[in-house]
């Protein structure tokens, strides 16, 4: 069953949220190569350039962070931030003393190995996805890159879920323990997303564009109409609902989500905020307007729990600099006229 329901982004109107807008200054510096993680407690998470080397951070109350390596004779070497939790514990991969790629949790300023890497077919592990009780998602592969698979680990114990041979799109793990999935089958022509939880694996119907699942199993993505026009798109209980024109970046467990639209009286895509239980959208391209200018294009977008929105553009005028801001919702300003 698909329901349709409107977006409609339009000049003129007011709603009863109104946001503060909060720059980072120390997430729009030259070497902030992206943004992958916004938590509860406002911090954020992403890959940064330090001298040639690409190492993920995590920023909070003002402090930018390097997460570092797992190299214990001070060489440079590699590492990305992939997820955080509410707690602040963040998950990705970097490399050991000989580069090769494992699994690590960083919290409070420290490091560690977690030790997936403990078996000849998961010689190398990349860290995905963590929820609040410290459960990691992930993948891995051998030494020749014939064995890949996808694991799940909590309490130390490593659960196998599935193999995956051509690619892994998409993976994420929510506070039920459910894990979402993306794959390219064997003839690498079809995206089949699964969703995963107690050992179990269920082909999930919105095939490739289902980017997130919520906590309580909703999910978000962008479908796509017969002339492949990107459609924001909810998944609920078996029922698909559509919101017109435009891309889905994130979905709390509000359903309230935040992505791009496409506007009927612009020819750009505009970020936008909506909850889709009150249907109240807003259009958040003023807000940043006036920040930035009217040239800029949106990279990423996240919101929290507190439907705080991160959103993170490059501005064209200077070109391709990037600003970051925080969005906190500041309740009832104005009613529509």
């Amino acid at each position: 069953m698909i329901v349709l329901a409107a977006l409609l982004i339009c000049q003129g109107v007011a709603f009863a949220t109104d946001f503060d807008v909060v720059e980072i200054p120390e997430l729009g510096a030259a070497n902030i190569q992206d943004i992958t993680g916004f938590n509860n407690l406002g911090q954020v998470i992403g890959r940064m350039n330090i001298n040639g080397y690409i190492n993920g951070f995590a920023w909070g109350n003002g402090i930018l962070a390097n997460v570092g390596t797992l190299h214990t004779n001070n060489d440079p070497g590699l590492s990305e931030s992939n997820s955080i939790n509410n707690k602040g514990q963040v998950v990705g991969t970097a490399g050991n003393n000989g580069n090769i790629s494992h699994s690590f949790q960083w919290e409070g300023g420290v490091i560690r190995d977690l030790n997936v890497n403990n078996d000849t077919n998961r010689l190398f592990s990349y860290a995905l996805g963590i929820n609040d009780s410290g459960t990691v998602v992930g993948r891995y592969m051998n030494w020749e890159g014939n064995i890949r698979g996808m694991y799940f680990l909590k309490d130390g114990v490593v659960t196998e879920i599935g193999s995956v041979m051509l690619g892994l799109y998409q993976m994420r793990v929510n506070n039920k323990g459910q894990v979402l999935y993306q794959i390219l089958d064997y003839d690498g022509s079809t995206f089949h997303t699964y969703i995963w939880e107690n050992g179990i694996a269920v082909e999930f119907p919105g095939g490739s564009g289902v980017s997130g699942l919520n906590d309580k199993g909703q999910a978000f993505g962008t479908a796509y109409d017969y002339a492949y026009n990107p459609i924001i798109t909810i998944w609920d209980s078996g029922i698909v609902y559509q919101y017109g024109c435009g891309s889905v970046y994130g979905m709390n467990n509000s359903a309230q989500i935040v992505g791009l639209a496409y506007p009927a009286v612009q020819n750009q895509y505009h970020p936008f905020f909506l909850d889709t239980y009150s249907n109240e959208n807003v259009d958040l391209y003023e807000k940043i307007k006036t920040s930035v200018g009217s040239d800029y294009w949106t990279n990423q977008m996240l919101i929290n729990e507190k439907g705080q929105i991160l959103i993170s553009v490059f501005s064209q005028d200077p070109y391709y600099v990037r600003r970051t801001f925080i969005l906190s919702p500041t309740g009832l300003f104005c009613q529509n006229r």
